[in-house]
Order: C-alpha cells, then structure tokens, then sequence
C-alpha cells in the first residue's frame, strides 16, 4: 500500500503540470500570432483608379494598427489636409480632390514602412467659366461693381457664390446680387471709398453650378482692383443740368436733356461702364426702328448694357445729351 500512494500522487502531479504547458503554449502561440499581424492600409479611390469621382473625400483606413501620417499630393503641386478619427485609423481629407488630377497618397502606420497608392480623378463632362470686370489691376471710380458674367446658366446659386470671395482694403461691407442666372454683382451698400483695393477670389473649380456642370477656375488665383479717386455726377433732367462733384467739393456742370414723354430716361444710380472717343448709334438697336443712325457719335459713356449712354450732343451748344442709345 506504501508503494501504491506514491505512484498515485506522482500521477496527479503530471496531469497538472501538462495542463499548465499546455496553456503556456497556448498563450506564446497568440502571442507570436499576433505579433504576426501587420497594419493593413487602405485607400479610397483604390491604388490604380484612373477616372475616379472628384465630388467626394479621400480616406485612407488601416486595420491591425494606428496611422502616423498621411500626406496626399496633386501632379499640380496642390495637396489635401485632412483630419484623423479618435482612434487613428481612419484620414478622410477636408476637401474633395480636384478634377483631372492625378494623386499620390503616402500612408504610415505606426511600426510599418510608408505605403503609397496613385489614382487619377476624371475630368468634368462640362464646365463654365466666370469672366469678370472691372480688369485686374486696373483702376475704377467709387460706383463700379465687381460684375461676373458665367458661360453656363446657374441653378445652384448659393454655391456658386460662396465660392466667390470679394473683400476690400479699407474693409467693408460688400453683398453680392443676382441679376439673372448668368450675372452675379458685388457691391458695398453705397460706394467704395477712394484708393480702396479690392480682392476677387474665383474658387469656381469643381463647383457644380448646376447638374452635371462644373466650374474650372482655379481655387488658388485672386485678382486684384484699385479704386482711384471720388467723382460722382448727378443729373437732373427737371432742370436739365449734371453737378460733377470730385472728392466731394464742386467741379463743373453741364446742360443736359434727356428723353421725352414717350421715351423717358432710365434713372438710379449707374455707372460709366466703357467710354469710346466716337461710336456708332441706331435707333433700331433699342425698338425704335429707322429714326436715327449716327455714324459719329463723340465721347460716349456707357451707363448700362441695354443702351443708355450719356455723349455729347449733336446740337449747336455742344450741351451733352443723356439718352437711351445703344451702339451697334
């Protein structure tokens, strides 16, 4: 019986030590499992894209891991900044890539090599541009309005105009307005101030002014205006005299007329647009058939688009005349 005990206790004492070595290999081969595992990147356009939508965010994901860093570059020199999750495993840039562009995305993961994808966005079916006035860098008086005449009509109002940036030097105000779905204007409430600069920011490019077609201005160029000296003229065909006031204190005035019952005068306030040293008028360019056709027309200003020019006169006193004449 003393010989039996032993052989039994021994053999309890094995079982558990085996069970033991069991869990330890157990445990070892998770481990080195898991140390096995290695980040997986991954990026969205996919490596190789070659028309890839350019109306939504870049992300780059990893699994098994955490991001370091993620820089994304353009062929064009342009590059996207973006933003990581909480947990460090996803990047979604903060803007849409741009159109027609080829991108290199470089992703690393903590403990890993940088990886690098390429993928190529499509270029727009179609686009419109935004021609603008005044000129860049030239000089306007205190009325003249940053003008944009778009090549496409506009439904999507609101984007297109919050792609627009207009801001002056001294700072104020300036509110922009639609005229029709091809013309948007900027202005301040009354007039610029004198020697004011102003910078015109066209951002149009991939904006969707409306379905299906997309700006393709650069989101990168401004333009910049000087406004030169204060001269405002005021007419008033009751009397039928211009007061031309520069800088506010009093400079000439003029004898004027203007329409008659049947063929009134615009009035407001308007703005000298473009001046020709001579210029042709008809009268069948405004409705009014065959009535006139004055080859020679001298020193007209253009007050507005439909034809209402104020020039001088073709009257024995050479008095200035303001009508509604359109050059042809």
């Amino acid at each position: 019986m003393l010989g039996v005990v032993p052989a039994a206790v021994l053999t309890g004492c094995g079982g558990a030590a085996d069970a033991t070595d069991a869990k330890d290999a157990e445990a070892t081969a998770s481990a080195k499992s898991a140390a096995a595992k290695k980040p997986v990147v991954t990026v969205s356009p996919a490596d190789g894209t070659e028309k890839a939508a350019f109306t939504s965010p870049v992300e780059v994901t990893v699994t098994d891991g955490t991001l370091a860093s993620v820089e994304v570059g353009g062929n064009d020199g342009s590059t996207l900044k973006g933003t990581f999750d909480d947990a460090r495993t996803t990047w979604t840039s903060t803007e849409n890539p741009y159109s027609g562009t080829k991108y290199t995305v470089t992703a690393k993961a903590r403990g890993a090599d940088a990886e690098t994808a390429t993928f190529t966005t499509k270029a727009p079916g179609e686009t419109f541009v935004g021609y603008f006035t005044p000129e860049a860098g030239s000089t306007s008086g205190v009325g003249m309005p940053v003008s944009i005449t778009f090549t496409h009509a506009v439904s999507d109002k609101a984007a297109v105009e919050k792609a627009i940036t207009v801001t002056a030097e001294p700072a104020v105000e300036v509110v922009g307005h639609w005229f029709s779905d091809t013309r948007l204007d900027f202005r301040p409430e009354t007039y610029w101030a004198a020697g004011t600069t102003i910078t015109l920011g066209l951002r149009l490019k991939d904006v969707e002014g409306t379905d299906g077609v997309y700006g393709v201005q650069s989101k990168d160029v401004t333009f910049h205006f000087h406004i030169g000296r204060e001269q405002i003229s005021t007419v008033d065909l009751s009397a039928k005299e211009m007061v031309v006031k520069r800088d506010g204190a009093m400079y000439a005035t003029y004898p004027v007329s203007g329409g008659d019952a049947e063929h009134t005068t615009w009035s407001g306030i308007m703005v000298i647009s473009e001046r020709f040293k001579e210029t042709r008028m008809e009268s069948s360019t405004v409705g009014l058939g065959d009535e006139y056709d004055i080859s020679d027309v001298p020193h007209a200003q253009r007050l507005t688009t439909s034809g209402t020019f104020i020039h001088v006169g073709q009257v024995e006193d050479g008095q200035r005349a303001l009508g509604r004449m359109r050059r042809s």
